[in-house]
This record gives structure tokens, C-alpha cells and sequence, in this order.
């Protein structure tokens, strides 16, 4: 019985220390928003307070003020306590401009890679695959598309612009009919073929350009 009863109280102090935790996280959050407010510091609020995204001339940093654990983007070292965040900010005003001003750039720089290294890795293509062909939709449907596909031939590996309706671009941006294989000429496919994938989309954009709503 005696166990029993130790414990439910072992749980009790348990429960206790963590509701504890919990209003100290609470009353941080206000607290440290409102020193920011107070100092005029701008702060952007995520996830109803418990991110602050804060902005000052020397970057941009992220404060979780209810650990008080801060971090400046770019920069690997963490701190902790809002004081000790105020005092990095207002040591940046009494510095030199030129040096704030290249501390805000190389944050704004960092972020900036991250996020297109971010996108990249969404965009990867697994291993082993690649893009064999690319559409253009010219009236905003599958009939006004333009095709770029790579085709194999006695050149290599080339691209072709085309249109649905048995037409190639040229890369002088002409549309002419497209022979049978067995009847292209290597001065002919040197005149409608593409070294690279951007070149022939590029290509296709510009003819679009010209000739808004044009459907080959």
C-alpha cells in the first residue's frame, strides 16, 4: 500500500514540475515579446509566439523565446536569453554602418541559398532519370503545344522543337515541314536541331514572343 501511495505522489510532483515548465515557457514568450516591443525591435511571430523571427540591422534571427534559445541566420552559434539577444542588436547600432550593412547582406545571402538548395532538392530528379522532352502549351490546351524532345542521331544527342502538325524549328526560328528520317540531310538537321534543352526552349519562347497566341 505504501508503494501505491508513493507513487501517485511521485506523479503528483511529476505533473506539477511540468505544468511548472509550462507556465515558465508561457510567461517567457510574453515576457520577451514584450522587451522587444518596448526597444522598438520589429519581430515577426510564428506558431502563436513560440518563434519570433526578429529583424535588426546586423541580420535576421530566430528566437524561441520560450528556451530563449537565439540563433543569427548564417551564423552556426546559438546563444540564449533575450537580454543577451538585445545587447548582440544594440551593439550592431553602435558599430559601423558599412559593417551592419554587410552583416544584413551576408544574412539576406545565406537565407536566400538555403532556400535554393531547399528548392533544388524538391526539384531532384531521382538517379538514373532524366528529362527526355518538354511541352510549350501556345493557346493554353494540349493542341497549341510545342514539343521539345531530345533525339539521338549521327550528330549525338540534339533537340528538336516541334510542332503537332508536322513542323520543325529551325534555329534561325523558322518552321518548316520535318522529313521522313531516311530523308534528312545533315545540312538539314544542322539547321532544325538544338545543342541543349535551354537553347530550344528558349527558342520557342522568343517565336511565342513575336507572335502572341501562334499556333504552327
Amino acid at each position: 500500500m505504501s508503494t501505491h501511495t508513493d507513487d501517485e505522489s511521485m506523479g503528483d510532483v511529476w505533473r506539477d514540475v511540468k505544468e511548472a515548465r509550462a507556465e515558465k515557457r508561457a510567461s517567457n514568450r510574453e515576457q520577451s515579446a514584450q522587451i522587444l516591443r518596448d526597444a522598438g525591435v520589429e519581430f515577426e511571430s510564428k506558431n502563436l509566439g513560440a518563434h519570433l523571427i526578429v529583424t535588426a540591422e546586423c541580420g535576421v534571427f530566430d528566437f524561441w523565446p520560450g528556451t530563449g534559445l537565439w540563433q543569427r541566420r548564417g551564423d552556426p552559434k546559438q546563444s540564449r536569453g533575450v537580454h543577451s539577444l538585445m545587447r548582440k542588436i544594440n551593439a550592431a547600432k553602435v558599430a559601423d554602418p558599412k559593417d551592419a550593412e554587410i552583416a544584413r547582406l551576408s544574412a539576406a545571402l545565406s537565407e536566400a541559398l538555403a532556400q535554393l538548395e531547399d528548392e533544388r532538392a524538391r526539384n531532384a530528379l531521382p538517379a538514373g532519370v532524366e528529362v527526355s522532352a518538354y511541352a510549350i502549351a501556345t493557346l493554353g490546351d494540349q493542341d497549341g503545344a510545342i514539343k521539345i524532345e531530345r533525339v539521338i542521331g549521327r550528330a549525338g544527342a540534339r533537340w528538336a522543337v516541334r510542332s503537332l502538325f508536322g513542323l520543325a524549328m529551325s534555329t534561325t526560328g523558322e518552321w518548316d515541314d520535318e522529313p521522313c528520317p531516311s530523308e534528312r540531310t545533315d545540312e538539314w538537321l544542322n539547321a532544325h536541331r538544338f545543342t541543349t534543352a535551354q537553347e530550344a526552349i528558349t527558342a520557342a519562347r522568343t517565336f511565342l514572343a513575336i507572335i502572341p497566341g501562334a499556333k504552327p
